[in-house]
């Protein structure tokens, strides 16, 4: 049986294989994991985010976000950029990894609403699933 990557034209590829990016098949998620909830302000605006964590409890695996302003056209663009980062996370991306890849402002703020995420994530401490002393 051919796996996915296999499908999409790369015979040697198999699910899973992170050097092939055609099939970097998402990671597993635990059914109970470790979550931090969070708020920040990019643009005047308020989000609230909540990271979930890998099994390790260090690596975060996916993020919720949300603005001040629910059922707005920010408010649904927080909770598509959180989606697509996650994907990114579940994917082996790291958040230093994305966070290079986006635009800045010429004094090295984020340009966007998924900098400022990607920039709160990385302010996370290691084990940020575990209470902070």
């Amino acid at each position: 049986m051919e796996t996915p990557a296999q499908a999409a034209g790369d015979p040697e590829a198999k699910d899973g294989d992170l050097d092939n990016p055609v099939s970097r098949a998402p990671a597993s998620l635990a059914t109970h994991r470790h979550q931090l909830a969070l708020e920040f302000v990019h643009a005047d605006l308020k989000y609230r985010a909540h990271v979930g964590f890998f099994a390790n409890g260090n690596q975060p695996a996916e993020l919720f976000l949300d603005s001040s302003k629910p059922n707005s056209v920010i408010d649904a663009f927080a909770s598509d950029a959180a989606i697509l980062i996650s994907l990114l996370l579940q994917r082996g991306s790291s958040v230093t990894e994305i966070g290079h890849a986006l635009r800045r402002t010429p004094n090295g703020e984020a340009a966007s609403l998924i900098g400022a995420a990607i920039d709160e994530l990385s302010k996370l401490p290691p084990t940020a699933s575990e209470p902070v002393a």
